[in-house]
């Protein structure tokens, strides 16, 4: 059987972002957590509850993590 992840749980795996830093930096690690929490959702109907299920959002979740620090580390770079 398939359980879905509830929205709270999504949210928590691929936060929006509030820090305060510049409008355009925050749409953009926005933009790429959003895709990401809409591809995790997509996901999640269609694999079924197991390890596989469980590598496929850890995955996805640690490369969110790396797509946000990537634009982090494009504006420190531009900071200095």
């Amino acid at each position: 059987t398939m359980t879905m992840l509830d929205s709270d749980r999504l949210a928590s795996r691929f936060p929006a972002f509030n820090d305060v830093i510049s409008q355009t930096h925050l749409e953009r690690k926005n933009e790429i957590t959003g895709l990401y929490r809409d591809f995790a959702r997509f996901l999640d109907g269609k694999i079924k509850d197991g390890r596989l299920k469980a590598l496929v959002m850890t995955n996805l979740e640690t490369s969110c993590m790396y797509a946000t620090k990537a634009i982090d580390d494009e504006l420190i770079a531009k900071e200095n």
